[in-house]
């Protein structure tokens, strides 16, 4: 059996509701592209700077830096997980340290 609600909302409280339900739509569009990166071995650049939240350029200037490695596959360039992670653990315990 059935239930019908009828509920009397305004414009606004409607435009509120939509924009909650977007949001949580593309939070969770986000985390599952996230942990669909987290999950491979070797990341291109795009990916590493979406997981980092960082700029293209800023991943440059860090794998100039030695911040983080590169590889060179063939004429690409990609990073492994396991080192981008080893990466951000040796950032936060020496900002921990300042």
């Amino acid at each position: 059996m059935s239930q019908v609600i009828v509920l009397t909302l305004t414009t606004d409280q409607l435009q509120t509701y939509f924009d909650n339900m977007v949001l949580k739509v593309e939070s969770l569009i986000k985390d599952s592209h996230t942990k669909e990166v987290a999950s491979k071995e070797w990341l291109t650049a795009k990916e590493v700077c979406i997981l980092l939240k960082i700029s293209h350029t800023t991943l440059h200037d860090w794998s100039k830096k030695g911040i983080i490695q590169k590889h060179s596959i063939g004429d690409r360039v990609r990073f492994r997980h396991d080192e981008i992670m080893g990466s951000l653990q040796r950032m936060e315990t020496k900002r921990k340290r300042i």
